[in-house]
């Protein structure tokens, strides 16, 4: 990053991108304040990431922590550093931006520093982008990417600027050139383009013994993504055959059919997921079992969409539910309301003890961590079904910004995954829950519940003392 003779940098837009916990955000915060040091007085800086919040926990931080040791100024004294913003005697100043575009319209930013541009999705994050590419109007205005791969066909932002700049030798579409002296290092450029795009994790503390805990606690995909900085595909299965097949192995049959089944009188959670045509109706009820930390699925019940016919939701689901609530301990049934007001009414009515569940990103990426976890952890019992296997294995994950959530495969339309939707739901209600009967009230012994025993009310009398503070011994 020499200047040139008229102190013009060579590159507008530098990517750095390396496997997680590799620095990336301390090498952010550090860019920051070498910016506001060197550049000319009264610059704007700004760090953006998906919320305020996040900007100054991470890259602002590490600024923080730049501008409190540096030997030029005495910031800290000046009272000039807070939340959101660092201002220099300079008058420059360093502050952290949530990724909204309206909020930089108008800058005359010197520099913008994005962290994990793979999260910025949709079309505010692009106008956002485009608010704070390089202007001409400043001598040095640049951008300063640190994030590592995102999800191909998703990630579009960072997936332009990776091809423009990588070489072939690290994708066949690489459109950038070996840099001369620093051929042994993952750098290109490409115009004023410099991308840095490393796959090997190099801080002392990412051992071999970390990365094979994060190999076995994550997915393959994040696994890659995360600690080899590899691009994947947002969809991958769900879960391996081995791990319903593991899980279903544990009891002979299902507790409509065993009344003798172990967990029988356990707390129900009972996740739904209806649609009146096309996709089917899935009903999966389980208990949580605290001590051990298992989820045990009980029953489920599937319906088969006929074609050109629309579901009668008055004879599949309200009928097997109020059956479920006559013959078992049932706490809550999590449902999405879509299609389901008119039957949810009925069944509230009917004292049945219905949550709304909407599947929103959000609820749907914690039911279904909550599932992939127990089946991961050979928490998880069931019995042997061919319809939930086929449920289950004809699910994918999609990847987010959150997580995974479980989805249909576009490619297996046909293939139904609502019985897996379903599980997921009343995994995660249950979980929740901690497995406490919600029907049963929860006494509490008081250590001043026996204070009128002794006949007084004298509030002086050691009978109103527990027995364990007392010094008589009444």
């Amino acid at each position: 990053m020499t200047p040139d003779a008229n102190g013009i940098l060579p590159y507008a837009t530098i990517v750095y991108s390396c496997p997680k916990k590799g620095g990336k955000s301390s090498l952010g915060g550090a860019v920051a304040a070498w910016a506001a040091e060197e550049f000319d007085p009264g610059s704007e800086i700004y760090v953006v990431a998906s919320s305020q919040e996040q900007a100054e926990g991470r890259v602002m931080r590490d600024a923080k922590f730049h501008v409190e040791h540096a030997e030029r100024w005495n910031i800290r004294d000046d009272n000039m550093v807070t939340a959101y913003k660092i201002q220099y005697p300079n008058d420059s100043y360093i502050q952290a931006l949530a990724k909204s575009y309206k909020a930089a319209a108008g800058s005359r930013h010197s520099l913008s520093v994005w962290d994990e541009l793979w999260a910025y999705l949709s079309r505010l994050d692009m106008r956002m982008w485009a608010e704070l590419t390089p202007i001409p109007t400043v001598k040095n205005s640049i951008q300063f990417v640190a994030t590592y791969a995102g999800f191909e066909n998703e990630s579009d932002l960072l997936w332009d600027l990776y091809l423009k700049g990588v070489g072939t030798d690290e994708h066949p579409e690489g459109r950038g050139q070996p840099i001369p002296g620093l051929e042994d290092l993952p750098c290109w450029s490409n115009g004023r383009l410099f991308v840095y795009w490393d796959h090997e994790n190099r801080m002392p503390w990412q051992t071999d013994q970390y990365l094979t805990q994060q190999l076995a606690a994550l997915r393959p995909a994040e696994y890659l993504r995360f600690h080899e900085n590899r691009w994947v595909t947002s969809h991958e299965e769900f879960i391996p055959a081995e791990w319903w097949d593991r899980a279903a192995a544990a009891y002979p049959k299902d507790a409509l059919i065993w009344r003798e089944h172990p967990y029988r009188t356990y707390p129900v959670f009972v996740g739904l997921d209806a649609a009146t045509k096309h996709d089917c109706i899935a009903i999966v009820g389980v208990c949580y079992d605290g001590a051990k930390g298992d989820i045990i699925q009980l029953f489920h019940r599937i319906w088969t969409p006929v074609p050109g016919e629309v579901f009668d939701f008055e004879t599949t689901i309200e009928p097997f539910l109020m059956d479920v609530k006559k013959n078992f301990n049932l706490q809550a049934i999590a449902y999405d309301p879509k299609d389901m007001h008119q039957t949810s009414v009925r069944l509230v009515r009917a004292g049945l003890p219905m949550i709304e569940y909407t599947q929103s990103p959000s609820k749907m990426t914690a039911a279904s961590h909550a599932l992939s976890e127990v089946l991961r952890a050979d928490n998880f019992r069931a019995y042997p079904s061919e319809e939930m296997r086929n449920h289950l294995r004809m699910a994918v994950a999609e990847g987010r910004a959150g997580g995974f959530t479980i989805r249909k495969d576009k490619a297996r339309a046909a293939r139904p995954v609502d019985a897996a939707i379903a599980l997921a739901m009343a995994t995660r209600l249950a979980i929740a829950s901690g497995g406490v009967n919600a029907n049963e009230p929860i006494r509490l012994e008081s250590a001043f519940g026996d204070r009128t025993a002794w006949g007084t009310t004298d509030p002086s009398s050691p009978a109103w003392l527990p027995h364990q503070f007392r010094e008589d011994d009444q």
